[in-house]
């Protein structure tokens, strides 16, 4: 019933002094040769009898553990009795939910059984998957084992929340976190994200600027303009499983340009005075300001005239000009305290006969770019019908408008501030 011969399986005989087979099952084997001369006359020898053992060996079951978690290593290995088992080698198979839409086997993933005595892999999902291990001896026999089921859940943490301010200034740092909890949460990593408004055209995160997560339990981002900002935080697990908190709206206030003064001159005198700068009274004796008090006076008349905050002016003719120590292409005589018309490259820019004068141009270019409103005196600003009318109704929004960087009206607030607590 089960045989097989030279002439068998290649139609004719051969010239070949030996032979060879591979038994496929145990058993006792009769083996003989056919001897054919050149005249066709064919002699047969006597028989031989080969009796073949199974290699001794069994596989019982699966070794694997009942539960794991999603993203954590599984081990399993085949219980193999016998003592022929050196030799074995193995490939190590699973599916997800016993189908084949997800599955893998050593011999699909690397295209040989190995053999090693333990096959892995890492689940991507929640749960349960089947394992089962083919066994194959030398002489090409395998057996495929009882198969284990385990059943795998998802890693114990949560993060549906993201904790943050509802509101804050301009310029100040907002500090967010996602409310991650669970007993696997330790080993979590971050990417705090935000944008402003709903577009993508100012946004950043923990990923884009750094390109990585962090295990920083907090994040933090300045807002650099008024409006509203969306924030929210990507959590991942040491396995790969990342969740997104929702999304929660912040909204950055910033100090407009006009409206009624916080300040008042004696506090314009002691910040002056606390800067530890000299008052140029050699330089403004003659153009209307012989003191500091009368510099700082005019800087309050001048800004309450037309509805802008005194508080801002002051802070931008100290920024603009050094603490009126000046330095730049424009100098001191020239009464120009806001730098308008000069434009850098040697451009020295305006020039106004007094302090007051310069001051009230700066005044009104102030209030060119925080309100649409007119003038209550007669421009002397030569650059106001160069600015859009209200196009930058906050100090933060002069940024990239009266002076180039996104930082210059932060920086104004800044003084701002240091001018208010003196």
């Amino acid at each position: 019933s089960e045989w097989g011969s030279t002439v068998k399986s290649t139609g004719k005989a051969t010239t070949s002094s030996t032979g060879s087979f591979t038994p496929k099952k145990p058993g006792r084997y009769v083996l003989w040769v056919d001897v054919i001369d050149k005249t066709g006359r064919k002699v047969t020898t006597s028989s031989a009898v080969v009796d073949v053992n199974d290699y001794d060996w069994a596989v019982k079951s699966v070794a694997a553990p009942a539960s794991s978690k999603v993203g954590q290593l599984i081990e399993f290995s085949a219980n193999v009795t016998g003592t022929d088992v050196s030799k074995l080698t193995y490939s190590y198979a699973w599916s997800y939910e016993g189908g084949w839409d997800l599955w893998d086997s050593t011999l699909k993933s690397t295209g040989k059984m190995t053999a090693e005595k333990t096959g892995s892999f890492t689940p991507t999902k929640a749960g349960t998957y089947e394992l089962w291990v083919d066994v194959k001896d030398p002489s090409g026999r395998t057996v495929t084992s009882k198969s284990a089921k385990v059943l795998v859940k998802d890693l114990s943490w949560t993060a549906t929340k993201t904790i943050a301010p509802s509101s804050g200034r301009v310029g100040q740092t907002v500090v967010f976190s996602a409310n991650a909890a669970g007993a696997d949460s330790g080993g979590l990593t971050y990417n705090y994200a935000w944008r402003y408004g709903s577009t993508w055209s100012l946004w950043d995160s923990t990923l884009k600027s750094t390109g990585k997560m962090t295990a920083e339990k907090t994040g933090s981002f300045t807002p650099t303009k008024a409006g509203t900002y969306e924030l929210w935080v990507d959590v991942c697990d040491a396995y790969g499983r990342t969740v997104s908190t929702s999304t929660v709206k912040f909204e950055a206030v910033g100090e407009p340009i006009m409206g009624a003064t916080q300040t008042s001159v004696d506090q314009m005198v002691r910040a002056y005075e606390r800067s530890g700068h000299a008052y140029p009274a050699k330089v403004y004796a003659s153009r209307g300001a012989a003191t500091l008090r009368d510099f700082c006076t005019l800087i309050y008349e001048e800004a309450k005239v037309e509805g802008v905050r005194a508080e801002v002016l002051f802070a931008q003719v100290m920024h603009e000009t050094g603490w009126l120590q000046f330095g730049g292409d424009v100098k001191a005589e020239q009464c120009n305290f806001g730098g308008l018309g000069a434009t850098g490259g040697g451009a020295a820019g305006a020039t106004f006969p007094d302090v007051r004068t310069g001051l009230r141009a700066q005044v009104q270019h102030l209030k060119a770019y925080g309100s649409t409103l007119p003038l209550v005196n007669v421009c002397v600003d030569p650059r106001f019908k160069y600015v859009t009318r209200g196009c930058a109704p906050l100090v933060e929004d002069l940024g990239g408008k009266w002076a180039v960087g996104s930082q210059y009206g932060i920086t104004l607030v800044t003084g701002m501030k240091a001018l208010l607590k003196s």
